[in-house]
């Protein structure tokens, strides 16, 4: 497989890929801030801009994404549970006050699967890239929304499902 070739070109995974992948779901909170302004941000996978109104995620390895607010509201609740990171400042608008956002017990699973070679995916935002090893994660609402997640923090973070 050509890793320069998302495997969702045109669209949709393919039949292949689709067959293997199976039910998981997050079981580990997050952090999130409400992006003020744009900004720009390193993922594992890419650099992502991330609109205001939108959450900038923070994960259990101190990982950056984006996430649009409706999307991160289906599948989290907000607690109340807050922190200041050390280091950071309201520079430029941003807010600096992280929330912690625990899984809906309800929310809807996600398909996954491993890869064994180096991947990419093309999203909504942009190109991902995966290493040999991390997930390709597929919403089970919405099929074309696919992302990339590090194997490590896959398997911290997600649980398999039965179907």
């Amino acid at each position: 497989m050509d890793e320069s070739q998302p495997l969702n070109d045109g669209g949709s995974l393919s039949a292949e890929i689709s067959e293997q992948m199976v039910l998981a779901k997050k079981v580990k909170p997050l952090w999130a801030r409400k992006a003020i302004v744009e900004e720009t941000i390193e993922s594992l996978e890419a650099m992502e801009t991330v609109q205001p109104g939108d959450y900038v995620c923070r994960g259990i390895h101190g990982e950056l994404w984006g996430q649009k607010s409706d999307k991160l509201l289906e599948k989290y609740s907000p607690s109340e549970e807050v922190e200041t990171v050390d280091g950071e400042s309201a520079e430029e608008g941003k807010a600096t006050q992280w929330r912690r956002f625990d899984p809906k017990p309800d929310a809807p699973p996600v398909r996954a699967i491993q890869r064994h070679e180096p991947f990419c995916v093309q999203t909504s935002w942009g190109l991902l890239r995966g290493k040999a090893g991390d997930y390709l994660v597929q919403s089970t609402t919405d099929l074309t929304d696919v992302w990339v997640v590090d194997q490590a923090i896959f398997e911290a973070t997600y649980q398999y499902c039965a179907e």
